[in-house]
């Protein structure tokens, strides 16, 4: 069952953790600001922290009921909860792209500080992690969610089922139960390292971009003979052109494939 004070709680910590987000700079920037998350992008990162929690739990943090939709990951009632949540922490709204994509940003860079105590490390960890590799740009991200169960185990329209994770990946990260006084020195401990991760960033000039490795799926022989004979087909003109996509492909063998890289 959905809670909702869970759901909200990750929606304000995933915009908090962007706020500290900084990409890369260019030489004459002394600061890079935090970045502003669309719809799209919070609703990742939300089912990124359900995820891990599920791989140690088998259950999602939020208990949202995720499904596999049109452009990946998807839940309704989580969508629904962000403009509320959002709006109880006084995120700024703008447009940035030349979409006019609405997108969700907080200049409250002690925001991260009030909400982490209410987080399992578990999943605290996860985001954090999550929103200082992806910032804004959430596809790779996306990418990583389809590959890997529950979502390989799902055709489209179905509901994830997390289970499938824990089962899969043993957990290796030491418990979540921390006290008081361990969290407190873990923040204190955190934020040492982001001031000196900055500080190298101000002096060494200009940062790179991270390059993201893509690797394609296996097929399976029977695929690509398919693709072999369709290749020699004559192409159809475009206004009759139609995809038709034989519903037994999301269960074969090559989407649930755990040795491929």
């Amino acid at each position: 069952m959905l809670d909702p004070q869970r759901v909200d709680l990750l929606l304000q910590y995933a915009l908090a953790c962007a706020a500290h987000w900084e990409g890369p700079r260019s030489a004459e920037d002394e600061a890079s600001p935090g970045v502003g998350l669309t719809a799209v992008s919070l609703i990742r990162y939300v089912y990124c922290a359900d995820l891990e929690h599920a791989r140690r739990h088998g259950v999602a943090f939020t208990g949202a009921r995720w499904t596999f939709g049109h452009s990946g990951v998807a839940a309704r009632e989580v969508e629904g909860r962000i403009p509320p949540a959002l709006a109880a922490i006084g995120a700024l709204e703008g447009e940035e792209g030349g979409g006019g994509e609405l997108t969700y940003r907080t200049d409250d860079r002690a925001l991260w500080d009030r909400l982490d105590p209410a987080l399992p490390l578990l999943v605290s960890r996860a985001l954090r992690r999550a929103v200082r590799e992806h910032g804004a740009e959430t596809r790779a991200l996306a990418a990583s969610f389809v590959r890997a169960r529950p979502f390989t185990r799902a055709a489209p329209g179905e509901a994830l089922a997390f289970g499938l994770a824990r089962a899969v990946e043993a957990p290796g990260a030491p418990e979540d139960d921390e006290t008081a006084r361990q969290r407190k020195r873990r923040r204190e401990q955190l934020r040492a390292a982001r001031a000196a991760l900055t500080e190298r960033r101000r002096t060494r000039g200009p940062g790179r971009i991270g390059q993201v490795r893509l690797f394609l799926p296996r097929y399976e022989p029977a695929v690509l003979a398919a693709l072999e004979q369709a290749s020699r087909l004559v192409a159809p003109r475009a206004e009759d052109a139609a995809v038709v996509i034989d519903p037994s492909v999301w269960r074969a063998s090559f989407r649930s494939e755990e040795d491929v890289p």
